[in-house]
This record gives structure tokens, C-alpha cells and sequence, in this order.
């Protein structure tokens, strides 16, 4: 089956949070901040040289063109930010600004769109999330939950204890969404009922028959 949009891990990225946490945007006094960034998951990119501004970044990288004799070509992109203010004071949240005239909006996470970076929209690209049906996206849900727990991303083991540090409250709520996840995603309860049986057993084949008639279509 051939989609119509790409996935966004196919395609390299700059992420402007990963800078902010690294602290790779705060200013140098009396000239502007430069560092350099690796990038992997391709072959045509694999460094971005990154200039710092009040309001903007120019990240200069060389382009590997397609052919039999690849040449490489020097180029500039510039991207403006914007920044919001945090709930609770701190830092100021940067974002980019896509560079597209038409688009223009504030984004976290900036795509390889031929040979420019741009917004997940204008570079038409879509998460794997999305080409799942309700019931397959519900249990990616639920295991995406399993593994912030640190435990099991199988639904048919026990449910993550809480990790330490973790408040209550916070274990509970994800606990009740996991639970609606998986419910959505196992209406008829199979992994539940495998959870429940001794070690070494298996569902029976007659509860199983009956699943696969409610899934099938036709019946």
C-alpha cells in the first residue's frame, strides 16, 4: 500500500526544545552564539551550523545533491522565533517560525523539505500513529503510557507499578487512561483474560472463535 504523506521519522529534523534544555540559545554577551549540530538519519545533511540572534537563528549546512557525481552546495537558511512565557516564570519557551511565506506558523520541531527546513504541514508528512485503525491506535496509546511507567509494553502483563517520585494522583489518572485505552483497543477483553491465566495456559479456542467473529465483517 503506497500512502500519500511521508512519515516524520523518515525525514531529518532540528528540534528548538532540545536546544532550549541544552541552553544552546542563550545569549553570549557582546555577540551573537554559534554552535554546531550533527545530524543523523540521512546522507545528504550531516552537520547544521547555527548562528543565534535576538529573534532569529541562520543555520548555514551544505546540500548534497542527487546524482551520479553528488555535488555539494553552500547554503543559508534563516528562521525567525517567537517565544511564549512559561505558567510558572523561568525561561521563555522559543519556538521556530516556519520559513514558509503561505504558513508562518510557531513550531517546535522543523523537517528537511528538499533542501530547506520547514513545518510538518508544508513538508506534507504525517506520525505512523496515523495510518493505524481506532483499535491499533488506542493499544500504541496505552503501551506509549506502559513505557513512561517503566515497565512492560505488552498489554497482557501486569500494569506498571508507580514509579518513585511519581505522585499519586499522576499514577492513577494514567492508570484510568490506560485502562480506557486498552478497552477501546481490546473490546473483548482477550488480554485481559489472558492476564488472569496461570502461567503456561492459553485463552480457549472457543472464546477466541467468538472474538473473531465480533472483529471479522460479515458476520
Amino acid at each position: 500500500m503506497r500512502y500519500a504523506k511521508d512519515l516524520v521519522g523518515d525525514r531529518q529534523f532540528i528540534d528548538i526544545r532540545e536546544w532550549h534544555r541544552a541552553k544552546l540559545l542563550e545569549p553570549s554577551p557582546g555577540k551573537n552564539r554559534e554552535f554546531t549540530l550533527r545530524l543523523e538519519g540521512g546522507e545528504w545533511i550531516t552537520s547544521i551550523r547555527v548562528e543565534v540572534k535576538p529573534e532569529q537563528v541562520v543555520l548555514s549546512y551544505q546540500d548534497r545533491l542527487p546524482g551520479d557525481k553528488p555535488e555539494w552546495r553552500e547554503l543559508r537558511e534563516w528562521v525567525d522565533l517567537s517565544f511564549s512565557s512559561c505558567n510558572y516564570g523561568g525561561r521563555r519557551r522559543p519556538w521556530f517560525i516556519c520559513p514558509m511565506p503561505d504558513c508562518r506558523r510557531r513550531v517546535a520541531v522543523l523537517y528537511l523539505e528538499g533542501s530547506i527546513f520547514v513545518c510538518r504541514g508544508c513538508a506534507s508528512l504525517t506520525y505512523q500513529c496515523r495510518r493505524l485503525d481506532p483499535r491499533h491506535r488506542a493499544l500504541l496509546r496505552c503501551q506509549k503510557i506502559r513505557a513512561r511507567l517503566g515497565g512492560s509494553l505488552s498489554v497482557t502483563d501486569p500494569f506498571p507499578n508507580r514509579p518513585k517520585g511519581m505522585r499519586w494522583a499522576t499514577y492513577h489518572r494514567l492508570k484510568a487512561k490506560a485502562d480506557e485505552l486498552e478497552l477501546k483497543g481490546d473490546p473483548e477483553g482477550l488480554n485481559r483474560a489472558e492476564r488472569r491465566l496461570p502461567p503456561g495456559s492459553t485463552i480457549p479456542s472457543s472464546l477466541l472463535f467468538s472474538a473473531i467473529q465480533k472483529r471479522a465483517p460479515g458476520y
